[in-house]
């Protein structure tokens, strides 16, 4: 269960989120972030981390920052909190400062979140028993960049399903562009569900899922 932050701008309203948690009561709740806004995100995630969760749910944190060191910050401000799994998102702008420039955003900020979680990994802030959660992606490749961090435990995209409803099939390694739409405002055309089945499973194939 998400917050809805991607969606609608801001995290869906907290006392309504919280209704929903204990009614849905799911495996995993993203609490409220703020994008690319590190002390508002780690404020909201320091009152979320007190709250009762019904017995099956991980509270999962996300690290909002507008610079390497604020992720930095950020990521390590959460584990103290006592966030037993935390999520990168795929879009922040300054993923870009962290890769050479590639053909297109889409793929810069690709290499800029692995590269992220890679140096994290390598110096010792991020370990291998972490849990951490992939949010979305711009690419649908780059999932298969992590295949040696063990701590990678969960993603999620809806990518295969947009760019499938769209009409648009993978390329055998994947693409290098990306559909603007969001999930929830998209509205896609039914006769192209064998190409959404197509990229499902390239999906897999590319990532060896």
């Amino acid at each position: 269960m998400d917050n809805s932050l991607h969606e609608l701008g801001t995290p869906y309203n907290s006392e309504r989120l919280s209704h929903w948690l204990d009614y849905f009561k799911p495996n995993e709740f993203i609490v409220p972030d703020y994008w690319q806004d590190k002390n508002k995100t780690l404020v909201t995630a320091k009152l979320w981390s007190n709250l009762q969760y019904p017995k099956r749910t991980t509270p999962v944190a996300v690290v909002q920052a507008n610079n390497v060191e604020e992720a930095w910050e950020c990521y390590n401000i959460l584990k103290m909190q006592g966030y037993k799994k935390i999520a990168f998102s795929y879009g922040a702008s300054w993923y870009l400062n962290q890769a050479e420039k590639m053909e297109n955003d889409y793929v810069t900020k690709a290499y800029g979140r692995y590269n992220t979680v890679k140096d994290f990994y390598e110096r010792g802030l991020i370990e291998k028993n972490d849990r951490v959660h992939l949010l979305g992606c711009n690419i649908p490749q780059e999932f298969g960049w992590y295949k040696d961090m063990p701590f990678i435990e969960t993603i999620d995209t809806s990518n295969p399903v947009i760019h499938g409803l769209a009409g648009v099939k993978y390329e055998d390694y994947g693409l290098t562009d990306k559909l603007p739409h969001k999930v929830d405002k998209f509205v896609g055309d039914e006769k192209n569900w064998d190409i959404v089945m197509y990229n499902v499973n390239k999906f897999k194939n590319i990532n060896n899922i």
